[in-house]
């Protein structure tokens, strides 16, 4: 009897242990930072002393561990205008005693290949501190001939704390990927051959950048950029996403919706499922092949 009493206190204490380690977990508080810059037009300064325009968007978080999550895109415009999307993997703040404090992040290339890594900084302008809407220098951003750009763009600082159990949730982001292909499309007027290509990067804000690209009946280029969007997992192996598009041609025109189902994830073939509406674009219905990749931060 004594040794049942004993056998019946150890595995109370442990299992109070164990639920107290638990708990200790879920309490366990990140500071964070983080930045937005929604959809815009920027000032590029080129190396070479030139200037012109790009369309930015970017989303990042920073936590206190040096951790980080996020990413950012930049549309150069020229001939032809050149998409460049970048994930951010880790980042650090610091202070300079003339400029205040800074951001300086390390990113991968998404889109195009290769995938190298790069140092992008972040610097508020003089006379700016890293609060509410703050005017940043962004400084190491490869070009599209490679060398380096200087951005000037308006981002949103904000700071807080969040439970480790609710990194992920809070500050995950999508890539989608649907490199250049052939596919028939099927439209009310009929179906016709056509060249087709989605890549985009959608934050948690609904912030987005990218590119929808799908020739005509005629066989002419025609592309949508992405300006926001949502993606849902209503059950495993399928994902709904509403995009939110312009066109190019015409600016300022009206957000275009893209709804796009993914199904069926967990099959052998990546088949995505697009149905465009909308006034600027004939509705159209066609199979891809997509990919949707679920960025998170990674764990220490």
């Amino acid at each position: 009897m004594k040794m049942r009493r004993l056998l019946i206190h150890l595995a109370v204490g442990l299992a109070l242990l164990s639920g107290s380690t638990v708990l200790a977990d879920e309490l366990v508080h990140f500071s964070f930072n983080k930045i937005e810059f929604p959809y815009q037009t920027v000032e590029v300064r080129k190396a070479d002393g030139s200037t012109s325009s790009a369309e930015f968007a970017s989303e990042i978080i920073l936590l206190s561990d040096g951790r980080g999550n996020g990413g950012f895109g930049i549309w150069e415009r020229g001939t032809p205008d050149t998409l460049s999307l970048f994930r951010v993997v880790s980042g650090s703040i610091s202070v300079e005693r003339r400029t205040g404090p800074f951001f300086e992040f390390k990113a991968q290339r998404l889109t195009p290949l290769p995938a190298n890594e790069i140092t992008v900084r972040f610097d508020p302008s003089p006379g700016n501190t890293p609060t509410g809407t703050v005017t940043f220098f962004i400084d190491g951003i490869p070009s599209a001939d490679g060398s380096p750009l200087r951005v000037i763009a308006k981002g949103n600082v904000q700071s807080g704390r969040v439970l480790a159990g609710q990194v992920d949730a809070s500050f995950d982001f999508n890539y989608l990927n649907a490199p250049l292909q052939t596919l028939l499309v099927e439209t009310i007027s009929g179906n016709y051959t056509a060249n087709f290509q989605n890549a985009a990067l959608i934050f948690p804000s609904g912030h987005a950048i990218g590119v929808l690209a799908l020739s005509g009946p005629d066989g002419a280029p025609r592309s949508l950029r992405i300006v926001g969007g949502e993606i849902q997992t209503p059950q495993a192996g399928a994902v709904a996403a509403l995009l939110k598009s312009t066109n190019p041609a015409t600016p300022p025109a009206r957000p275009l919706p893209v709804l796009m189902v993914i199904a069926d994830m967990q099959g052998s073939e990546p088949c995505r499922i697009y149905d465009i509406l909308g006034t600027q674009f004939p509705p159209a219905h066609f199979e891809a092949n997509a990919y949707n990749s679920r960025l998170t931060i990674a764990s220490r």
